[in-house]
Parts: C-alpha cells; structure tokens; sequence
C-alpha cells in the first residue's frame, strides 16, 4: 500500500496521510452504505469494511464495543478511475487555480502532488 490513502465520496476526495488517520476519520456507516471509494496513491483499490473492536477504559474498568473501519490492501487496481477522479476534483475545486496548469496532462503522481498541496492532509 502506497501512501497517501485517497478517499472519494460523491465527488468530494479527502487525502489522508496513513490508513490509521483514515480508519479514524470515516464514519462506519458509510462504510456499510459503500459511499466510499478507497484508493492508494497507486490506484489499487482498498478494501474497506466495518467491524467490532473492543476497548478498554482502565479509568472505568470497563470494556466497550463499538463499530471499527479496518481499510487494506485489495485486489483489484484502477490508476485510470482514480486520475479521473482527481482531475474532476480539481477542475470543480475553488481552491485551484487551473490557469496555470493543464491538469489533463498531469500523470498520476502529479495530480496527487497537486491536490495535496491546494487540500492538504484530513487528520
């Protein structure tokens, strides 16, 4: 799995700079729903799936269950889907100014470059 994990929903794209900040940062729900498509930054697409994790509050002495996202490696890739994804993203985005550069020509680590320095990491 190469990093960043490129998250799409409904056109929305939300970059996260390990599995962990994005297994923190997705709702569980939508995990279920299937609103997400996961990808690495090569354009593998990531496995996603929800399940019970245990903890423990030693302040409480207590153990509680609660929905947990575990994202992995797949099988199947897609470079292509995820370029278009990120072009898409850019040419709507207010952020980005396209003037400057044509975004249709960028491979796919620029356009992951790009869109990481007018996004940024979600934590």
């Amino acid at each position: 799995m190469k990093y960043p994990i490129i998250v799409s929903e409904n056109g929305s794209l939300i970059l996260f700079k390990t599995v962990q900040d994005a297994e923190n940062y997705l709702e569980p729900i939508d995990i279920i729903n299937q609103e997400y498509e996961i990808f690495d930054s090569d354009g593998k697409i990531l496995r996603q799936r929800v399940a019970k994790r245990t903890i423990k509050y030693s302040f409480w002495r207590r153990t509680v269950n609660v929905d947990g996202i575990y994202i992995d490696d797949g099988d199947e890739s897609n470079p292509e889907r995820l370029k278009k994804l990120l072009q898409k993203f850019l040419k709507r985005s207010r952020k980005f100014d396209a003037a400057n550069i044509n975004i249709d020509d960028l491979d796919l680590a620029d356009l992951i470059e790009t869109t990481l320095r007018y996004t940024g990491y979600t934590k």
